[in-house]
């Protein structure tokens, strides 16, 4: 996290998986150091869609205009392809 102390820009970051147990948590430590964020989760039945949709909302809390969700698959064509801000 060292990383972005002293840089004068701010980097974004792609974490794949982001509404599950591991990349929720990752999601939540790089938005509460200043990452932006584009989080990208299927938000498939096999856990519970109500859990990872509440994740993501709760992502979207801390991270404000830093977060971008993004709902799909990671090998969908032109899914990725996201404007720059």
């Amino acid at each position: 996290m060292a990383a972005i102390k002293g840089s004068s820009h701010i980097q974004t970051v792609l974490v794949t998986g982001s509404a599950g147990f591991i990349g929720f948590h990752l999601s939540k430590l790089l938005l509460s150091h200043g990452y932006r964020l584009v989080g990208l989760d299927c938000i498939s039945d096999y856990y519970d869609v109500s859990l990872k949709k509440a994740c993501h909302a709760m992502l979207a809390e801390v991270g404000g205009d830093a977060y971008l969700p993004v709902i799909g698959r990671v090998e969908t064509p032109g899914l990725m392809i996201v404007s720059s801000r």
